[in-house]
């Protein structure tokens, strides 16, 4: 999908951008997408979520995984809201640079650089490369980032080094490649090697089309 693409589709609010991302940390895409439908289908507004009790919220997100860790930070967004901004919108974010809207983001307990820039990738569209699980993998498979950088450090490696246009087209075929596809990642391994000791698993295994770039290849 093409940041145009996006671009050209209704607008989700970047709270609900902001909530829905947190809710997809340490889970599937499936699992995450039921928990924030649950969460609206259980409480209609924000507001109402603020004036929930916390064990409610979390029975309401549940199928996400860890129900009160997201509750929690939810919550705390949204109190932070409320008392900083006197109302639980962070459509204000749209008039701030770059900059601006990372230090008011990462000023929201729980809120890390993976989400907030997901939050502008895809909410406030500007050009930020979200380093998952997957592009994190894959970067390093491929020896796009130092083999000692963490997920931050490589945050900040890719998106000094990326350009600009490539990011939100190069961002989605990653993640895609990554939840598709674990060959590259794991070719590196000996348990990998085991298993393609035949002709068709081995045709199998070089199927992927980041093996011949991967640095244990």
């Amino acid at each position: 999908m093409h940041k145009d693409t996006v671009n050209s589709e209704p607008s989700e609010s970047v709270l609900d951008g902001l909530v829905r991302t947190v809710l997809s940390q340490n889970t599937t895409e499936a699992n995450s997408q039921r928990a924030f439908c649950s969460l609206k289908s259980v409480f209609p507004t924000w507001e109402d979520v603020l004036a929930a009790d916390s064990k409610c919220i979390e029975n309401a997100i549940r199928c996400g995984g860890l129900a009160p860790t997201k509750a929690s930070c939810i919550k705390n967004v949204l109190n932070c809201l409320l008392e900083k901004r006197g109302k639980l919108c962070l459509e204000y974010l749209r008039d701030f640079s770059i900059d601006e809207i990372k230090a008011e983001l990462s000023n929201f307990k729980g809120i890390g650089p993976k989400t907030v820039a997901c939050v502008l990738m895809f909410n406030l569209q500007h050009d930020d490369f979200p380093v998952d699980t997957h592009v994190f993998q894959i970067a390093k498979a491929i020896g796009w980032v130092p083999a000692v950088a963490d997920r931050n450090k490589s945050y900040l490696h890719l998106n000094q080094r990326i350009p600009d246009e490539l990011k939100f087209d190069l961002n989605c075929l990653l993640y895609t490649h990554g939840k598709l596809c674990r060959k590259c990642i794991k070719e590196g391994s000996s348990q990998q090697k085991k298993k393609c000791n035949d002709n068709k698993e081995q045709e199998r295994c070089n199927s992927c089309p980041l093996l011949n770039y991967c640095k244990n290849s």
